[in-house]
């Protein structure tokens, strides 16, 4: 029942920030829910990802609807990793981060996430090759740029026992770690 309330007065409180197009009230919300929320609880995730998802559609002009909807396509991909059901909307999510806002500084973090949904939840090692090729050609410096390269390097659908033991045999990690 405390639920349906939550969920009740959220509702109300969006309708009205989104009618009155009062951006300030909306981020005030967001920053709360960011600040004091559970990102393990399904019920706040799904909260959070409609604010995000009502500010980049109320203001998509905005500086932070990127990052809005990178936050949206993150906390869609948490529910997709407790539930599969939700991976492909955060590949869609992320799809329309890159495109509708190529030159924001989230699309580097939304394409790497994007090739590592690809990857290693749902197995298409050709998808992700296609977003992690994507990513050297714009961010040839970037922040991810040195897993990228040795993921294409031949490291593509490895699994982490496979990366340990190969980081092992190079030297780059401590050769006690065990695998259980």
């Amino acid at each position: 029942m405390k639920k349906l309330y939550f969920t009740l007065a959220l509702s109300i409180f969006i309708i009205v920030c989104c009618t009155s197009g009062n951006r300030n009230k909306l981020i005030v919300e967001i920053q709360r829910m960011e600040k004091n929320g559970d990102e393990y609880n399904p019920q706040y995730l799904d909260s959070l990802n409609v604010l995000y998802e009502s500010f980049v559609t109320k203001f998509p002009k905005d500086s932070l609807a990127p990052r809005y909807l990178l936050s949206a396509a993150q906390s869609t991909y948490s529910r997709g990793t407790q539930e599969g059901q939700y991976l492909d909307q955060a590949i869609l999510k992320l799809n329309k981060l890159i495109n509708a806002y190529p030159d924001a500084k989230e699309v580097e973090a939304g394409m790497f996430l994007i090739a590592n949904i690809y990857e290693n939840n749902k197995n298409d090692t050709i998808k992700a090759k296609e977003y992690y090729s994507l990513y050297i050609a714009k961010y040839p410096a970037g922040e991810y740029t040195e897993s990228v390269k040795s993921i294409l390097e031949g490291n593509l659908g490895k699994s982490a026992e496979e990366w340990i033991k190969k980081f092992q045999k190079e030297g780059k990690i401590d050769s006690t770690l065990h695998i259980n």
